[in-house]
């Protein structure tokens, strides 16, 4: 394996049993743990809930979701799940909603969805509007999304709330422990990632629109907040502050030539561009100088230069004057 080689690897949302394999994952025990405790507090403990989860497919976060899940219905006596379903395939939403409204019409009773990856949820809702169910039934979700945030500001929507984390926050993430373990630093094999939880409530009261206000306006979600949990991450803030410029000059070359009859001058001119670059805090710079540009003859240059050789020609052989060539 590369690990062997003294490769680095970093992984997101993997279990992999390799301790030198660093796992980046969204605290799936956390998001669980948040939507199934605001589940039991909403319904007090009684529901009849369809449950929307494939564990069996293999995937980690499915796997830890639904370990959370059992725990509560071990917990929660009156927690009654009517059914699972949920199907990954290249059009889970559709899927989602089909098994959604064949649940919903053997089990009128239904009145709790819980669902452990949002586009399970979005087939969930699409089912539930067109039935008319939006007041009697609540659905309970995992992730966040524009996609998410635009189900939620509907009229009556069913979405009543979700647990998730911004998904940039991820690949932010990895890139920035690979740059701390470049420098030098030590990186984990467990970095867990906490999740918020966001009610439709509080979408419509603070008129959110999208994912870019909800990180304004929720403060676990800034870039300040989140790097603080991670002190290994502090030189890179540092940098952000310092913000080293590269600057690039070029000057052209300046010409004066004189004679008896006519004097030109070329102003030496330089220009200077600065462009900020943000770079991992090193002893050795990573982004080099640009080099100065050559140096080319200006056109006015060229131009002197003719008129010179104009000049030198008119004073070497005079022409002629009218009178002359007339006597002759």
């Amino acid at each position: 394996m590369v690990v062997d080689k003294g490769v680095k690897v970093i992984t997101i949302d993997l279990s992999v049993e390799n301790p030198l394999i660093t796992e980046i994952q969204q605290d799936d025990f956390a998001l669980a743990f948040q939507i199934c405790k605001q589940l039991v507090q909403d319904t007090n403990g009684n529901a009849n809930i369809i449950y929307m989860s494939q564990p069996d497919l293999g995937f980690a976060p499915l796997i830890k979701r639904d370990k959370i899940w059992e725990s509560y219905k071990w917990q929660y006596k009156g927690l009654n799940q009517v059914a699972m379903i949920g199907e990954v395939n290249a059009n889970v939403v559709q899927t989602s909603k089909t098994l959604t409204n064949a649940v919903l019409k053997d089990n009128p009773n239904v009145n709790t969805v819980l669902a452990m990856w949002d586009q399970f949820a979005h087939g969930a809702v699409e089912a539930i509007t067109e039935q008319g169910k939006n007041e009697t039934i609540s659905v309970y979700s995992i992730d966040i999304s524009d996609e998410v945030i635009s189900h939620m500001l509907q009229p009556n929507s069913a979405w009543k709330c979700t647990a998730g984390l911004d998904s940039w926050l991820l690949g932010f993430m990895s890139v920035q422990c690979s740059i701390s373990w470049l420098e030098g630093s030590e990186i984990g094999k467990y970095i867990l990632l906490d999740p918020i939880f966001i009610t439709r409530e509080y979408i419509n009261d603070n008129n959110i629109k999208d994912m870019k206000q909800l990180v304004r306006s929720v403060s676990d979600l800034q870039m300040d907040t989140f790097l603080k949990k991670y002190p290994f991450l502090k030189r890179q803030k540092t940098l952000e502050n310092q913000q080293p410029a590269i600057t690039s000059t070029s000057t052209s070359t300046s010409t004066s030539t004189s004679t008896s009859t006519t004097t030109t001058t070329t102003t030496t001119t330089t220009t200077t561009t600065t462009t900020t670059v943000n770079e991992p805090v090193s002893d050795t710079p990573l982004v080099k100088p640009l080099p100065k540009k050559p140096k080319y003859n200006q056109p006015a240059t060229r131009y002197q230069q003719q008129r010179k050789q104009q000049i030198s020609r008119s004073v070497a052989t005079p022409k002629p004057s009218p009178l002359s060539m007339t006597l002759g």
